[in-house]
């Protein structure tokens, strides 16, 4: 059976992380699924609820990294980017281990 990882960060994502979830399931039957995630200066809940609703059949790599930096929307703006890059590596450097038991590493917006 094919070993996906998917990694994605959030931010303050407690109101969409159910549907993010429930889209992870559906790839259960036919393939090996692992999830890298990174939660940071999140003003919600959504640490508490990544592991209330990630299924059991997929496997939980959790990483926190705080930035401290202004929350955007989807704009072009060298900060956000930024901030988007370090929180990336952060992860990134912490599943060097991990990587290698998986076919591929797919990047998933949450």
């Amino acid at each position: 059976m094919v070993k996906l990882l998917f990694g994605s960060i959030v931010r303050d994502g407690e109101s969409y992380l159910q549907r993010y979830f429930d889209q992870l399931y559906t790839l259960t039957p036919d393939y090996k699924v692992g999830l890298a995630i990174t939660e940071g200066d999140s003003s919600d809940n959504t640490y508490a609820k990544i592991f209330e609703l990630c299924p059991n059949e997929i496997d939980l790599y959790t990483f926190k990294y705080n930035h401290s930096g202004p929350k955007f929307g989807s704009v072009s703006n060298p900060t956000r980017w930024h901030n988007i890059a370090i929180t990336w590596n952060s992860m990134l450097e912490g599943l060097t281990d991990v990587l290698i038991d998986y076919d591929y590493f797919v990047y998933m917006e949450a």
